[in-house]
C-alpha cells in the first residue's frame, strides 16, 4: 500500500505504519529526486504523490499515482491570495490579470498562472501551445490511476476508497487551509476580466475538463445508485466524527478534543509533514542503528532528506 503526502491521506499512511518519502520543507516546484535506495534496503516501501509526470521514472513500477484538479479560475484566486502575489507584484487581482500574460515570468520562478499543469511538467512558454498542452493531459491520463476533483468531492473520495481499498472512516476530510474571510473582497470579477483570466487560464481548463468529464465515467462505472449510498454512509460517518471530536470551527478547525486523531485532522499539510518526517527519520536511524550501519549526515533529526536535482 502506497500514500500521499495530501494531510488526509497521510494521516491514513500514518495510522496503518506506510512508509513515505519527503522533501526538505516545503513541497518545491522543481524536478527533483529523492534519496531512496536508503529507505528500500531497510525494508521501507517509499511513496509519495508526484509535482512532475518525470517522477515515475525512480518510483516502484506498482506506485499507484493520485492527483487532485480544482476549477482554475477559483484556483487562480486562491492562489493569488495564499501566496500574497499582490504584495510581491504591487497590483491587485484584477490590474494582475488585465497586465500580465500566460507566459510572462512567474513569482518566485514558479507561481502564476496555470499552475496545475506547470506542477505536471508543462514549460510556462508552453501554456499557449494547445498541442503541448493535449499532449500532457494525454501524459497524465496514462499516469494518474485517479484524478480527483475538489469540486466534485464526495464522488472523489469514493474512488479513491476503492482504489486504495481503504475503510471509509479513513476518508474523514475537513477543510483546514481556508481563505480568510477578510481577504475574499476580490473574489468576485466583473465580466470581461473574468472571461481574460479564462483565456490565460486555457492551459489548466483543458485539463481540468477532461478530468472532470472523466469523472463521470468513473462514477458511471461505479454505479450512480451504489455513489449516492456510499456518500450517504459516508456524511453520516463525517457528522459523527465531527460529533466526537467537538470541532469549533474558526478558520479552518480546531479540536476540543483530546483524542489524538481529532488533532490530526486539523493539521495543516506542512505540520503533518513536519511531523511525518520527524517520526519517519526516527524509524530509520533506529533500523540503521539496528544494522549497524552509520548513520548519514542528511539523517539528522534537524531537516528532512535531503534532494538532488532530477537527472534528465
Amino acid at each position: 500500500m502506497k500514500f500521499l503526502t495530501d494531510p488526509q491521506i497521510s494521516q491514513y499512511g500514518e495510522v496503518n505504519q506506510l512508509g513515505g518519502v519527503f522533501v526538505n520543507g516545503r513541497p518545491l516546484p522543481d524536478p527533483i529526486r529523492f534519496r531512496i535506495i536508503e529507505l528500500a534496503n531497510l525494508g521501507i516501501r517509499a511513496c509519495d504523490i508526484s509535482r512532475q509526470l518525470r517522477m515515475k521514472r525512480i518510483m516502484p513500477n506498482d506506485t499507484i499515482f493520485i492527483t487532485i484538479v480544482r476549477e482554475p479560475s477559483e484556483q487562480f484566486i486562491s492562489l493569488f491570495d495564499y501566496t500574497n502575489m499582490e504584495a510581491f507584484h504591487k497590483m491587485n487581482l484584477t490590474t494582475y490579470v488585465k497586465t500580465v500574460h500566460a507566459n510572462d515570468a512567474r513569482m518566485s520562478g514558479y507561481i502564476g498562472y496555470n499552475q496545475m499543469t506547470w506542477d505536471l511538467g508543462l514549460p510556462a512558454g508552453q501554456f499557449q501551445n494547445m498541442t503541448a498542452v493535449q499532449e500532457l493531459v494525454d501524459e497524465a491520463d496514462k499516469l494518474f490511476d485517479l484524478v480527483m476533483v475538489t469540486e466534485r468531492m464526495p464522488e472523489s473520495l469514493m474512488l479513491l476508497r476503492r482504489l486504495l481499498c481503504c475503510e471509509l472512516d479513513d476518508l474523514f476530510v475537513l477543510q483546514v487551509n481556508a481563505r480568510k474571510p477578510k481577504t475574499n473582497k476580490e473574489v468576485v470579477l466583473d465580466s470581461s476580466t473574468e472571461k481574460l483570466l479564462r483565456q490565460r487560464l486555457a492551459a489548466d481548463y483543458k485539463l481540468y475538463s477532461h478530468f472532470l468529464h472523466k469523472l463521470d465515467d468513473l462514477v458511471a462505472l461505479y454505479g450512480e445508485e451504489q455513489m449516492v449510498q456510499d456518500i450517504a454512509e459516508y456524511n453520516s460517518m463525517s457528522l459523527r466524527k465531527q460529533e466526537f471530536c467537538d470541532f469549533k470551527q474558526a478558520i479552518g478547525y480546531q479540536s476540543q478534543s483530546n483524542d489524538q486523531l481529532c488533532e490530526d485532522v486539523t493539521r495543516g499539510e506542512i505540520l503533518y509533514l513536519d511531523k511525518l518526517r520527524l517520526s519517519q527519520k526516527k524509524m530509520v536511524i533506529k533500523r540503521m542503528t539496528e544494522a549497524n550501519k552509520p548513520i548519514p549526515n542528511h539523517l539528522s533529526l534537524q531537516g528532512g532528506f535531503k534532494i538532488e536535482p532530477l537527472i534528465p
